[in-house]
């Protein structure tokens, strides 16, 4: 947790102290009131620290498809589906047996690199895929 978050929450400790004795004294001078307060405090803090860079390059099956998915020459971020897919690696030069693709697929979706939606397949929009030919 960082300083200024820190401070934060010191802060709201601090106020959160202030009203219950505010309001011991109003109940003490007034005498005619019985307040019996409880308060749990619960602060949760997420800092997302989970970003990773992963290098993928068209040596391999799954840095080629990445490859068809994103850059404007293939897909271009859009939707698609295995055929159009195996017609596009086709399109670049690139035979990939029927098999090694679809186990491929499989990879990229476990990995949330890709997500399937019916028999298409989409890029996650909350990731970004950048590099030499797939200029956003």
């Amino acid at each position: 947790m960082d300083e200024e978050t820190r401070k934060e929450i010191d802060q709201i400790r601090k106020d959160h102290q202030d009203l219950l004795d505010l309001l011991k004294t109003i109940v003490n001078q007034e005498g005619k009131l019985t307040v019996n307060m409880s308060i749990q405090e619960m602060i949760i803090y997420i800092k997302n620290q989970a970003q990773t860079t992963v290098d993928v390059n068209t040596s391999t099956v799954l840095g080629k498809i990445l490859f068809c998915a994103v850059s404007p020459k293939g897909f271009n971020r859009q939707p698609f589906t295995f055929t159009t897919m195996q017609n596009k690696l086709r399109e670049f030069g690139w035979a990939v047996a029927d098999g090694t693709l679809s186990n491929n697929l499989t990879d990229l979706t476990g990995k949330a690199w890709l997500i399937k939606e019916g028999t298409s397949f989409r890029l996650p929009t909350q990731v970004t895929f950048t590099g030499e030919g797939v200029e956003s």
